[in-house]
């Protein structure tokens, strides 16, 4: 039989560059550990967020970690941070929904929400997280070029890096082989493997620390 840690890394490497590597990661990103953000989403219907949810709570009783509930889960189109890097982003929340709100509502004129594919798979793990890969086609990365094109000093903008949705997020390093297996098998088990569409665009006032996800829908109110 393997040595224990010896398999265990072979674990957790078959799924660490499956999807966001941290050399990818901002490290402003990687360095906050509880910090208040804004996102431009795109929501989904109950058929599909129940399904993210009770996973979500499934996993939950074998790691402990971030539940998503159905309302919270989402594909982040946009995260505004540039507050904490540029001095002339404003800090009022008003001024900041109220330059958020133009560029959703462009997208929204501009692309048809409701039309957009994704396909969503597998899910996929790595050591601080689980996430619903989702593979879009180009009317999604139609809302990342009309970000790019508004993106400047005032608007910093994070661009999403693929169309997924998160699951989970672990509040510590698992290290004990049974439950790793476990945690392989449950993921292993989920797979929707099916085209969806978004059902609307919103903006959301979010926060993240170590097993807790909170989020406010902010627009449309």
């Amino acid at each position: 039989m393997k040595e224990y840690s010896v398999f265990l890394n072979e674990i957790c490497e078959k799924y660490s560059n499956d999807f966001h590597p941290n050399k990818f990661v901002d490290k402003t990103e990687r360095d906050i550990l509880m910090d208040e953000r804004y996102n431009i989403i795109l929501r989904y219907d109950s058929a599909i967020t129940e399904q993210i949810a009770s996973f979500s709570k499934e996993l939950y009783r074998i790691i402990p970690g971030t539940i998503y509930d159905k309302t919270e889960c989402h594909t982040t189109v946009g995260v505004f941070r540039g507050y904490e890097i540029n001095s002339k982003i404003p800090e009022a929340e008003e001024e900041i929904l109220t330059t958020l709100t133009k560029v959703a509502k462009k997208i929204e004129k501009d692309i048809d929400i409701r039309a957009i594919k994704i396909y969503l798979g597998k899910m996929l793990v790595n050591k601080k997280s689980v996430i619903l890969s989702g593979f879009p086609d180009d009317k999604f990365w139609k809302s990342q070029e009309i970000l790019e094109k508004e993106n400047n000093q005032y608007l910093r903008l994070r661009l999403a890096w693929g169309a997924h949705i998160t699951a989970a997020r672990f509040n510590t390093d698992e290290s004990d082989l049974e439950v790793i297996l476990r945690l392989h098998n449950l993921v292993n088990e989920f797979n929707i493997n099916k085209e969806v569409s978004p059902s609307s665009i919103a903006i959301t006032k979010f926060k993240v620390s170590p097993g807790v996800y909170e989020s406010k829908i902010l627009w449309p109110d």
